[in-house]
């Protein structure tokens, strides 16, 4: 038997994955960050040495950006 989920924040997600190397100054990398976010995409690590970011968003079904 299945059975629907009711609470929506109890189903489980799915995300697309994406890093960037970087090798620009600060704002430059504020700006990037500003224009992902629009996307979807959150920043969820960077490295020791700042030089590659880690990014994801959800992946939704029929959904193109």
């Amino acid at each position: 038997m299945t059975r629907a989920i009711s609470d929506p924040s109890r189903a489980i997600s799915r995300w697309e994955y994406k890093h960037l190397n970087i090798m620009v100054s600060t704002g430059v990398i504020v700006g990037a960050l500003n224009a992902l976010g629009k996307d979807g995409w959150e920043l969820v690590g960077v490295d020791g040495e700042n030089r590659i970011l880690w990014l994801k968003r959800p992946v939704i079904a029929g959904w193109e950006p």
